[in-house]
């Protein structure tokens, strides 16, 4: 009870899924008033936190406000009709108001998909995809039948056909956001899970409205009323703000789920033509639509093990080109692609991260005397060694040629001095390194720092210590004061 009174969305979704099951047990004189009280509360809580927003998301939560809003006006206007004034309210300027919530919230969702920055081309082509296939079932067992219908007027068909087409363009918008996202916010989930709820709804009313069964208080019902008690809780989510920070990896993928879907989805025209052969006893659809259905199939599985395929050389490249060739250690494309989300992190959490530089003493001596191939054999040698005596947060990478770089995340300039003092006392083949270290100053950049690491590994170098170490002077008092801090902790 504590968290649904501190999270707004969460009383906000208890109320509306109780209300819910109260729209089914209150009097029918009740239920058509319950449905429009329940897009507008939606709408006006939608429109009035989406003030508080930035620009684009501003504009996009305006739009599915402005949706919503729309639905209301329509769920009013039919209890208008149908209860005040006892006339059919189809079709009727209800329609008008019901048939603009969908390029209302089909717009706001594109404003939600380019503010993520979410969209691409494969998302795109892969919503079509879907979207046709729905077309296809919508076509044939919605639309078509509305087409045939010779009792209804010109009109009539017309308004009936609109609906579907905007759940069409609904449904292809909604896709495309599924599609252009690796991870969801749970605001999104809930605003996409209830925009899912009016097309099921919507559906299961075309196939009841050609039937005869629908009347109000039917289950449907609870499908157009959770949109708007989902929608709500979407926007009163903290999450809501969040931009998405990684829409897709740099290597396109194709997840098993996506594959299937796809395939389905391309199996609409197939499956129609077979059912189609099945009802009506036409071979030809039959055998048509069986076999481009096979067909279809084995083309699927050749090119998604072609996908595999090259997705795997793909990631194994994305490896070596982090990779030392000859030492297996990170190289300094990984190195320098790490380190500005170390310092961030150290920055954000106040924690010590140190940088450490090492190299070789007298190593071209060492290959002049032993040979490059020799050179070569120290070189694995002390990274394995190494790499044994640092932590798993720990980062070593060769920066080129003899000389190496290391990250120590939540490690003070002593503890960092510790560190490398392990490292020089594994060095095989009794040969010995230089180290200089630096610990992260307050804003300071990647390449101050590394900067101040190198000056103090030649500072050592040029002491010729027996054990030669050198720690960077802090550029600026920001440095003492943290680890000062630190130390008091």
């Amino acid at each position: 009870m504590k968290a649904i009174r501190r999270e707004p969305y969460l009383l906000w979704l208890v109320a509306g899924l109780l209300l819910v099951g109260v729209y089914y047990v209150v009097p029918a004189a009740f239920r058509d008033w319950m449905a429009p009280a329940f897009s507008l509360i939606a709408a006006v809580a939608v429109l009035v936190v989406a003030r508080r927003f930035g620009s684009g998301l501003r504009l996009a939560w305006t739009l599915i406000g402005a949706g919503l809003l729309a639905s209301a006006v329509g769920d009013a206007l039919w209890a208008l009709y149908d209860v005040v004034w006892d006339l059919e309210p189809f079709p009727s300027i209800v329609d008008l108001a019901y048939l603009a919530y969908y390029p209302l919230i089909a717009a706001g969702l594109i404003v939600l998909v380019r503010w993520h920055r979410a969209g691409d081309r494969e998302s795109f082509i892969d919503a079509t995809i879907v979207s046709i296939g729905a077309g296809v079932l919508t076509w044939v067992f919605i639309m078509s039948p509305y087409i045939f219908d010779e009792s209804m007027t010109l009109l009539e068909r017309v308004v009936s056909l609109a609906y579907p087409v905007g759940d069409l363009l609904l449904l292809s918008v909604l896709v495309r956001l599924v599609f252009a996202r690796d991870k969801f916010s749970m605001s999104s989930t809930l605003l996409m899970v209830g925009i899912l709820t009016t097309l099921v709804a919507d559906a299961g009313f075309a196939v009841t409205a050609l039937a005869g069964t629908y009347a109000t208080g039917h289950w449907l019902d609870a499908g157009w009323l959770l949109t708007s008690v989902l929608a709500g809780a979407a926007v009163l989510h903290p999450s809501t703000r969040r931009r998405s920070t990684h829409a897709h990896s740099e290597v396109s993928t194709l997840p098993p789920q996506r594959l299937v879907l796809l395939a389905l989805a391309s199996m609409m025209a197939p499956l129609v033509l077979v059912i189609h052969g099945l009802r009506d006893h036409q071979i030809d659809d039959l055998v048509i639509g069986g076999c481009s259905g096979v067909l279809f199939l084995l083309v699927l599985l050749r090119m998604a093990g072609l996908v595999r395929q090259v997705q795997a050389q793909a990631a194994k490249l994305e490896t070596l080109s982090d990779t030392d060739e000859l030492t297996g250690a990170p190289n300094r494309r990984l190195w320098f692609r790490q380190i500005p989300y170390e310092i961030a992190r150290a920055q954000r959490s106040g924690r010590p991260m140190s940088v450490a530089m090492m190299d070789f003493d007298n190593f071209k001596t060492y290959n002049d005397t032993y040979g490059h191939a020799e050179g070569d054999r120290l070189l694995k040698a002390a990274v394995s060694a190494w790499q044994s005596q640092l932590r798993a947060g720990d980062l070593l990478a060769r920066f080129g040629g003899d000389e190496f770089v290391v990250l120590l995340p939540d490690c003070d300039l002593e503890s960092a001095e510790r560190a490398m003092n392990r490292l020089r006392s594994v060095v095989p083949f009794d040969q010995t390194c230089s180290t200089g270290v630096a610990c992260l100053a307050w804003n300071e950049s990647a390449d101050d720092l590394l900067a101040r690491a190198d000056e103090a590994l030649y500072t050592s170098k040029d002491a010729r210590q027996k054990a030669p170490m050198a720690s960077a002077a802090s550029p600026n008092p920001a440095t003492k004061i943290r680890r000062s801090v630190t130390a008091s902790k």
